[in-house]
């Protein structure tokens, strides 16, 4: 019977890694890679070029932009990236997966969640929120 709870066990580890190693949960991991090295770089415009029109059309970019820059300035340069947790939905032939994060700055530890949608075969962010407790981002 412990055997049989072993096989199952390295079965999931197997199929969790091959779910995180390809398909969407890749494609947006690396959008979300990418957004935070804009975010790292400074380059906040950069970073505006992951949104969805559904994000912009929530919170103007200007909104954006400015709430970007204040975050980096009260929590400082991004040191390092882990992804935490993710979800992955498709619903109507529209993909959306949420991925969480938790991102370590030098004036602080942060936990955050991007959500993206697929559009024309590429994924933007559509929703960020991050919060010091890990329980308000879920």
């Amino acid at each position: 019977m412990k055997r049989l709870y072993g096989i199952i066990s390295i079965a999931m580890i197997c199929m969790a890694a091959w779910i995180t190693s390809c398909g969407p949960v890749k494609d947006c991991d690396e959008v979300g890679q990418n957004f935070y090295q804009s975010l790292r770089e400074g380059d906040i415009n950069k970073a505006i070029q992951y949104l969805d029109h559904e994000a912009l059309n929530q919170t103007p970019e200007d909104i954006w932009r400015q709430g970007l820059l204040q975050k980096s300035n009260n929590l400082g340069m991004i040191l390092n990236i882990e992804r935490n947790d993710f979800e992955s939905e498709t619903r109507d032939n529209v993909t959306r997966v949420t991925i969480k994060y938790k991102i370590h700055y030098s004036k602080a530890t942060m936990f955050e969640r991007l959500e993206f949608v697929e559009r024309d075969s590429k994924y933007r962010i559509t929703f960020y929120k991050f919060d010091e407790d890990s329980t308000m981002v879920n």
